[in-house]
């Protein structure tokens, strides 16, 4: 009778529990942090936007490191296109220490200074105006809460 006592002992303390990996955590914020993201380009929403990133931001081509010169592209590039119909769907999610090998050499020097290990990287697929793309995004995992750092489309 002991045993079973004992068992339920170790329960009522918490040793019987299956604990979240830190890289399902950090997985799952960097779901919430692209989700986030693509909700507020689809609303054209550039307050949402510059919610969803920090800097220095990697759009692909150069490292930009002002928020206000970030939110002027952002700016120019709603009025250049109507982003309302677009759809999006998340394909993969990576820890970035396990797939910074695969970073194209033109980019491992801009992306090792907005990633980090422990960050992740996401790779969605979306569809704008009936044409279909792909985006890799870097999400930065800091103090417990995630920022998209880049986004870099794929060919």
């Amino acid at each position: 009778m002991r045993f079973p006592v004992a068992l339920a002992a170790m329960a009522a303390l918490g040793l019987f529990f299956t604990p979240v990996r830190a890289d399902e955590k950090s997985e799952k914020l960097a779901r919430e942090a692209v989700e986030k993201i693509f909700k507020a380009l689809k609303a054209e929403d550039i307050d949402g936007v510059m919610k969803a990133v920090s800097f220095p931001y990697y759009d692909g081509k150069e490292l930009i490191r002002d928020s206000a010169e970030f939110k002027k592209k952002i700016s120019n590039f709603f009025e250049n296109a109507d982003f309302t119909t677009l759809t999006f769907e998340i394909k993969e999610i990576h820890e970035f220490a396990k797939i910074k090998d695969q970073i194209k050499d033109e980019d491992k020097e801009k992306v090792n200074e907005i990633l980090k290990d422990g960050d992740m990287v996401v790779m969605t697929s979306f569809e704008k105006d009936g044409k279909a793309s792909k985006i890799g995004w870097g999400v930065a995992i800091r103090d417990g809460k995630a920022k998209i750092v880049g986004g870099k489309p794929s060919e």
